[in-house]
């Protein structure tokens, strides 16, 4: 039985055991496909991007207008810079003179980069800005922002270096061509040097990149994400049959455990008609062998035949006469009474009946009974049952409890009865499996009431 009680506890545990294992298994798993879908998103983006940088490498040396070393040796556009870093200008003038020619070089730029991408269907932008333009004359940089030369698109996303460069240029004019000099100027020429550090940048975006990388992804997606379902599905499945699986266990415990509890009753009652027998040749111990030999087949019947639970047959006041003899017989010290039972013969389950009875009485002589007064009666439909007896009476703090598998009632944390504490279960389990209902009443060092109420005739 101790051995039963561990593999119970066992079986208790372990699906929690099994949970917490699947869990973090899946939770590996998960984090797997994760990781490998983020290796490749970030494998194929910069597949793509190396892709498209290829393609617009030769972009400045094959297409001269969509470069700007034109405006860059163009004395137009080195005047411009003179103006600024003498502040005659202030930087939105040349942010506007750049924004005024960039139009028409940007819609041509446009197409040119839209038929190199056509066949693969990215939407890529290109745009080229100066990032600085830096006085050596003055030792400053004259720009505070970017200045966008020219643009494809006006798309948003993450940018790309293409290209970079940086530029020295140096200009020079004579006094006489300034229109102003706050400085007298001697009858020679004075020649006036600027030089600037010119820095550009060229990037592009792919705005459709997202969504390029989503797509050709999408199956690997989809198929991590059937995996994970039909793993789940497949754990649901097998936990449900293990499940299952330990309720028929426990089932077969609780018939194996209530088995052995009811055959102690028998098995006492056929030891003592023995020694009897051996005294004194006495009918009446051939009788009580017999019924004992009777129950015990009963007893074991469900064991093969789950239906005999549900079978009911006549029982009248002989038989619970003879029910009472053998529990006095069965090594009980003291008196049962029964105080009253029904005229004519009730239809029950005689093993489940004799079991919630017997269980009752036996466990009212192992708390201190000396008296056990027996009722049986039929009220309205519902068979009422009543056992009273005057043993230590039970807390009312425990009461709650009694009826829970493998409890036994206390007294200063220590169990001074013998027995696993089946009897009260088992009749609770009883009283259960026909609907019905079981109440309780116990004053200390008075006794204690049981009354049952089962449906009759349903």
């Amino acid at each position: 039985m101790l051995k039963s009680l561990i593999y119970i506890c066992d079986m208790n545990n372990r699906p929690i055991t099994y949970i917490l294992s699947f869990l973090l298994l899946f939770t590996v798993l998960v984090g797997m496909q994760v990781y490998f879908l983020v290796n490749s998103y970030a494998l194929r983006q910069k597949e793509i991007v190396e892709t498209v940088r290829l393609k617009l490498k030769d972009l400045e040396d094959d297409v001269d207008r969509f470069d700007d070393s034109y405006y860059m040796k163009n004395k137009t556009y080195l005047e411009l810079f003179v103006a600024l870093d003498d502040n005659k200008i202030n930087e939105d003038s040349v942010r506007r003179f750049y924004n005024d020619r960039s139009d028409t070089v940007s819609r041509k730029l446009k197409k040119y980069v839209d038929s190199l991408f056509m066949d693969l269907g990215y939407q890529v932008a290109v745009k080229k800005e100066l990032t600085s333009i830096y006085s050596h004359t003055k030792n400053r940089d004259l720009l505070t922002k970017n200045i966008t030369i020219y643009e494809s698109s006006g798309d948003k996303g993450k940018e790309n270096s293409l290209t970079s460069g940086t530029w020295e240029m140096s200009y020079s004019k004579s006094t006489s061509e300034k229109e102003k000099i706050n400085e007298q100027v001697k009858e020679d020429e004075k020649i006036i040097s600027y030089s600037f550090l010119v820095s550009r940048k060229t990037t592009f975006i792919i705005a459709n990149l997202y969504w390029i990388i989503f797509k050709e992804l999408l199956l690997f997606v989809v198929a991590s994400l059937l995996i994970l379902i039909a793993i789940l599905y497949i754990f649901y499945i097998t936990y449900k049959n293990l499940l299952k699986q330990k309720k028929q266990v426990l089932v077969l415990h609780d018939m194996v455990d209530n088995v052995s509890h009811e055959m102690r009753t028998p098995i006492s009652t056929m030891k003592l008609a023995s020694v009897n027998l051996q005294k004194k040749h006495n009918d009446c111990n051939f009788s009580v062998l017999d019924r004992q030999i009777l129950r015990l087949e009963k007893l074991l019947q469900p064991l093969t035949d789950p239906a005999v639970t549900t079978e009911t047959s006549e029982y009248d006041l002989r038989d619970i006469n003879h029910l009472l003899f053998d529990l006095q017989t069965a090594d009980i010290n003291g008196q049962v009474n029964l105080l009253s039972f029904p005229k004519e013969s009730i239809r029950v389950n005689k093993v489940l009946f004799e079991t919630i009875i017997s269980n009752l009485i036996t466990n009212s002589f192992k708390y201190g009974a000396i008296e056990v007064s027996l009722s049986v009666n039929l009220i309205d439909d519902m068979l009422h049952i009543k056992v009273l007896d005057n043993g230590q009476g039970i807390d009312e703090n425990e009461i709650p409890y009694i009826f829970e598998k493998f409890y036994r009632v206390q007294k200063d944390n220590i169990h001074n009865t013998k027995g696993l504490g089946l009897g009260l279960y088992i009749v609770k389990k009883v009283v259960d499996q026909f609907n019905g209902n079981i109440n309780v009443k116990s004053q200390i060092n008075k006794g204690s009431e049981f009354l049952i109420v089962l449906p009759y005739g349903k």
